[in-house]
């Protein structure tokens, strides 16, 4: 059995220090209440799971996969990811705070209905991201291919899109109001607002 699969199946509530590296999890189910306080996912893979009221605390996760994972009314607190993927990960109903993602592909993941605060996604590949009821605020998107992405009830103001890749973005006039974009952006931008420039 593997590392983290014991701690699942030993019922415990808090796990600290602890360390997983090349874990294999598939289609698991957990719906229980346990914390995860400063430990280390290496290389380790969640694929097609999903974690229900799940905290995880001032963790790392390096090159780890969660694609196609869900996860309901989690905390994620004091984070770094590094080199991770999120492929078509959901995210419902979670409150994320103070977390880093560096170099992430995130592409067609959903976040829904979330309240975000002092995150940082730098260079990541989130191509059809879909952010749905989202609450942000102190939010760093720098250097992120947002190509196609959505925003739906989710509001851009300061937010600053410049250095990202915004082709074919979805989002209504009232929630794009305020948002920071440079001179090209804004141009693309225009079909958003029926604006015909010659």
């Amino acid at each position: 059995m593997s590392e983290f699969m014991k701690w699942i199946d030993s019922y415990e509530s808090y796990v600290e220090n602890a360390s997983f590296k090349g874990e294999q999890i598939v289609e698991l189910m957990f719906d229980g209440s346990i914390e995860f306080d400063h430990c280390r996912f290496e290389n380790c893979s969640f694929l097609h799971c999903r974690f229900q009221n799940v905290i995880f605390t001032s963790c790392e996760f390096i090159h780890c996969d969660f694609s196609n994972t869900t996860f309901r009314s989690c905390g994620m607190h004091h984070l770094k990811w590094n080199n991770c993927k999120w492929m078509g990960t959901i995210i419902l109903e979670t409150r994320i705070k103070d977390i880093e993602m560096v170099e992430c592909n995130l592409r067609y993941a959903v976040l829904d209905t979330c309240k975000i605060n002092e995150c940082k996604l730098l260079k990541c590949y989130a191509p059809y991201i879909r952010f749905t009821h989202v609450e942000w605020k102190e939010i760093e998107l720098d250097s992120l291919d947002l190509t196609g992405s959505e925003f739906a009830y989710t509001k851009l103001k300061g937010i600053d899109l410049s250095t990202c890749q915004i082709e074919g973005i979805s989002v209504s006039v009232q929630d794009l109001r305020g948002v920071i974009v440079d001179t090209v952006q804004a141009l693309q931008l225009c079909s958003l607002l029926e604006i015909t420039v010659k």
